[in-house]
């Protein structure tokens, strides 16, 4: 059950962006958010030797406050030191979904963010995980992806939760080596959401690529795309280095990364 969100602050504009995301989903799911703001600076990928520095919070602050106000949000705002994957986990963990920003411009300035900071998340929260991409607005369908494999089975117990509360539509894609194996996994789907109240539909596709995934999701209008946490490792290195128009299929849209 979805009681408690986290979404992680700076000073940039993206993360402006999934903290706007972020009270407008925690309203409609009415739930508590938890606005949790690292005021380290983030270093580029050649300032290792360079010391740590940090920004004034207050302004950031007022933000959040602003964003709490607009959608009738109790506020919730934390201000910590630290920026590294490790502390971000750590205050995620009492939590049940944690929201990251993430800045279309990645594509060409900066890949070590995706590989150093929102992979490295990834491969270590225990927690759902929505990354919202900078033109992100809201959810109006879910595309909720199951390769087959049982870790798959969580994705669409909180894709279908979110869209249960939330009131929008699924798309429950099914995907396998073969189509009688992505046919086998859909049919385990639709037993599993029979008595779910609200519309979805179901799909197949052969293969489980990363690319065949990001072109199905606005073939169908969905904005939101739930996935299994990669068991290859870094979901987004795969993601940019998958098709040359990722990130730009990416831009509206925001991605749930489910651990098993």
């Amino acid at each position: 059950m979805i009681r408690k969100m986290m979404v992680a602050l700076g000073q940039e504009n993206y993360e402006q962006v999934a903290l706007e995301y972020a009270a407008q989903l925690s309203a409609v799911l009415n739930v508590h958010l938890v606005c949790t703001l690292f005021t380290e600076v983030p270093k580029g990928e050649d300032d290792d030797e360079q010391p740590q520095q940090r920004f004034a919070p207050v302004p950031v602050m007022n933000t959040a406050r602003a964003a709490c106000a607009k959608y009738q949000l109790e506020p919730n705002i934390r201000v910590v030191s630290g920026r590294s994957p490790q502390d971000i986990c750590e205050r995620a963990r009492t939590v049940d979904i944690l929201l990251l920003g993430i800045p279309e411009s990645i594509k060409t300035d900066g890949l070590k963010l995706v590989y150093h900071r929102l992979d490295s998340i990834l491969l270590r929260i225990m927690k759902p995980t929505i990354v919202v991409h900078e033109h992100a607005q809201s959810i109006k369908k879910i595309l909720v992806v199951h390769d087959g494999h049982p870790r798959s089975d969580r994705v669409v117990e909180v894709a279908s939760e979110i869209g249960e509360r939330a009131k929008v539509p699924l798309v429950c894609l099914a995907t396998g080596s073969t189509e009688s194996l992505a046919s086998e996994t859909s049919q385990r789907m639709e037993e599993y959401l029979e008595f779910y109240p609200f519309p979805m539909e179901f799909q197949t596709q052969i293969g489980s690529s990363v690319a065949g995934i990001i072109e199905t999701a606005p073939e169908y209008d969905c904005d939101l795309i739930a996935v299994p946490a990669s068991k290859r490792g870094r979901l987004y290195e795969i993601i940019f280095n998958s098709i040359t128009e990722s990130v730009v299929k990416l831009a509206e849209h925001a991605v749930l990364v489910v651990p098993k």
